[in-house]
């Protein structure tokens, strides 16, 4: 029922498909083998709770650093050469901002952007105050503009 949610959300963590799929069958499969009491209306912030350390755990055991822009896509048709060039150095800069961008800040602001998901609705996904994910999406926003303004 979550299982989607739950590989997008870790999908925006870590940017790699595969991980995320992954750390949601082995989430799952923590809950079945445990079989832990959950409080009723719980369910999903226990589930995000356990893909969350899930997510930690094979990222620090693989100490390896998320790619999670891979699907941004070139979209250079019909350009001159130096708008071709300056969009490369924009999808490039805009990369490099994700991948330096705190992994709680960067999920609040794929959530948005990438499933254009509204503030109260992160925060319901992630158990956090909607003042919370503003917070999280107004310094996301800020770093972006900082890194993308860089010459």
């Amino acid at each position: 029922m979550y299982f989607e949610e739950l590989r997008r959300y870790i999908f925006y963590r870590g940017g790699d498909a595969a991980l995320a799929d992954d750390v949601v069958q082995q989430t799952f499969l923590r809950v079945w083998e445990k079989q832990p009491v959950i409080l009723p209306g719980k369910e999903k912030a226990f589930l995000y709770k356990i893909a969350s350390d899930e997510f930690i755990d094979q990222t620090r055991k693989k100490k390896r650093s998320g790619d999670f822009t891979k699907e941004l896509e070139l979209m250079t048709d019909g350009l001159t050469p130096e708008e071709e060039l300056a969009y490369t150095e924009l999808a490039l800069k805009y990369k490099q901002a994700l991948a330096n961008m705190k992994a709680h800040h960067r999920a609040v602001f794929m959530m948005n952007r990438k499933e254009g998901l509204t503030y109260s609705e992160i925060a319901m996904r992630l158990n956090l105050s909607v003042k919370a994910i503003e917070k999280r999406m107004k310094s996301a926003l800020e770093q972006l503009k900082r890194e993308l303004n860089q010459r």
